[in-house]
């Protein structure tokens, strides 16, 4: 009886060890997990401030896009000169004032009465939001000077021909800043590629 008596109280001992640890180790586990979830989401607050910070700039791993689940341009890996990254830093693939100001410098336009060619006469921030007013055109996407590199492009290119009259460069800038299927930077990178492409040098430190 008494050998009977022992096993019985050791099997129970053994039993209530192995709750304890059992139970340790879920609680183990459920705090190491609520961990994981916390660093998780840290993890995803950064990455997204610093999308918004430094644009499509970032050097992340494509592990990090399974957060967003987008597909990573193709020039994500490009070696970017120093004040070019800086400049990107601070404004994203945007426009600002001044180098909106300087792709505008660039653009020209013909003379219908000679054919020649002319430097554009800007339109400004200022008379832009006027028009844009009278109008009654909001624009929900826009960020920057982006806008306003948009009807200069227009009013170079188009204006007097396929656009006809001010009211529909408003409406074009509308339907390229908030074209559903436009990417954040697309004015900006498709301007780049322009400048790329044509071999113009670009002051970066100037920009900003």
């Amino acid at each position: 009886m008494k050998i009977m008596s022992v096993i019985v109280l050791v099997a129970a001992v053994v039993v209530i060890w192995l709750v304890i640890v059992s139970m340790m180790i879920t609680m183990m586990m459920t705090e190491i997990w609520l961990v994981v979830e916390h660093v998780e989401v840290v993890a995803v607050v950064v990455i997204n401030n610093l999308k918004l910070k430094l644009g499509e700039e970032l050097k992340l791993l494509p592990f990090f896009n399974l957060i967003d689940m987008k597909r990573d341009s193709l020039d994500i890996y490009d070696e970017l000169p120093e004040d070019m990254f800086n400049y990107l830093s601070h404004n994203g693939r945007h426009f600002n004032n001044k180098l909106c100001d300087f792709a505008v410098s660039k653009m020209k336009v013909r003379r219908s009465s000679t054919g020649e060619l002319e430097k554009l006469k800007p339109i400004t921030k200022e008379t832009l939001d006027s028009l844009l007013k009278t109008y009654r055109i909001e624009l929900e996407e826009n960020q920057l000077y982006d806008y306003v590199f948009v009807a200069n492009m227009c009013k170079a290119d188009f204006l007097g021909s396929s656009v006809p009259d001010e009211q529909h460069l408003c409406k074009y800038v509308k339907d390229v800043i908030d074209d559903v299927d436009a990417y954040d930077g697309i004015v900006f990178n498709r301007w780049y590629a322009d400048m790329c492409r044509q071999g113009i040098p670009i002051s970066w430190v100037d920009m900003l």
